[in-house]
């Protein structure tokens, strides 16, 4: 069970230590909130082993944002510039979205201007992005039509 209008990150992929998942990417499960059609969700993101975080404020958080009526999925980060300037953009990748409560699928979705593929199933109303190719450490935005 989720809540409607949250969005929540997680690494998938079964490993034996937590240590081993530090560049595995991040699926996006999205609940769209039946009323108002948008969902939120912060990703807090460090570098997983220090304590940089709370000694030099090494840290970064990304905060997600969809919205079917105004037709975007975006992400804007607020990180100290330093840390994203040394943390590799693709070990913090996002490999799917998962949105569910989906009413009627786009017609088609774009990132800037490369087309995105996306398969939508009417029964449970869920639409994935498989491969958006995209960093939780940059700001984008999908547009859908």
């Amino acid at each position: 069970y989720q809540r409607g209008a949250s969005i929540i990150a997680r690494k998938l992929r079964l490993r034996r230590s937590t240590q081993m998942m530090v560049n595995d990417p991040y699926t996006l499960y999205i609940a769209i909130d039946s009323t108002s059609k948008e969902a939120t969700g912060v990703l807090y993101m460090d570098d997983e082993f220090s304590f940089d975080h709370e000694k030099k404020g090494s840290f970064g958080e990304a905060k997600f944002k969809a919205d079917l009526k105004n037709k975007f999925i975006s992400n804007k980060v607020n990180a100290e510039s330093q840390w994203v300037a040394s943390t590799s953009k693709s070990s913090r990748m996002i490999e799917r979205v998962i949105i569910m409560g989906v009413e009627e699928p786009p017609t088609t979705m774009h990132l800037q201007s490369i087309e995105l593929h996306f398969s939508y199933d009417r029964e449970s109303k869920v639409l994935v992005i498989r491969k958006p190719n995209v960093s939780a450490l940059d700001d984008w935005e999908i547009k859908l039509s």
